[in-house]
């Protein structure tokens, strides 16, 4: 109630998002949740376009990495119901006092290293290879190729499509 962003309409309109979002159940049949976006079912629910933009979006773009406008109903509802209403220490938001490379990313590496892994950061991929229907290996910009048993990408969604086959991209998986 203390956010100093929003005017009193916006937080009693909030409050009554945050009460829908509560009683809404993801898993109902009736509510196509993967069929709309987040924004729409907030703005269903009579959010403001400025609550939409210095709440929900402030939260969502990185809960969800990506904006409320392009993810589903049934991604922001998971959030916001279990990252922030499931319980009391639920909205306890913590920050990293060392950057998130050093927080995650060295260690991250080490492990990864220590397991037999190779971690490929910073490389541009130009496509992935499948055999069988199973990823074999990435094609580098620089033309070099990596090979490996198991690969885990962290390329942007919209990067990662443009690396995929075509009949892949247009799986309904990736398509959406």
């Amino acid at each position: 109630l203390r956010y100093p962003h929003l005017g009193p309409g916006d937080k009693a309109r909030v409050l009554l998002g945050l009460l829908a979002l509560r009683l809404t159940r993801r898993t109902r049949r009736r509510h196509p949740l993967d069929e709309v976006t987040f924004y729409e079912w907030l703005a269903r629910h009579h959010q403001t376009e400025r609550a939409l933009e210095r709440l929900w979006n402030l939260i969502g773009l990185p809960a969800l990495n990506d904006d409320i406008r392009e993810a589903s109903a049934q991604a922001g509802l998971m959030v916001f119901q279990e990252g922030l209403l499931k319980g009391r220490h639920s909205a306890d938001i913590g920050y990293a006092s060392v950057g998130l490379s050093e927080l995650m990313g060295e260690p991250a590496r080490s492990f990864i290293q220590q397991h037999g892994g190779r971690l490929a950061a910073g490389k541009a991929v130009s496509q992935l290879l499948f055999q069988n229907g199973r990823i074999t290996g990435v094609e580098l910009a620089s033309g070099e190729t990596l090979t490996g048993d198991l690969f885990v990408s962290a390329l942007p969604f919209d990067a990662l499509l443009k690396c995929l086959p075509l009949t892949l991209a247009q799986d309904p998986f990736f398509s959406r």
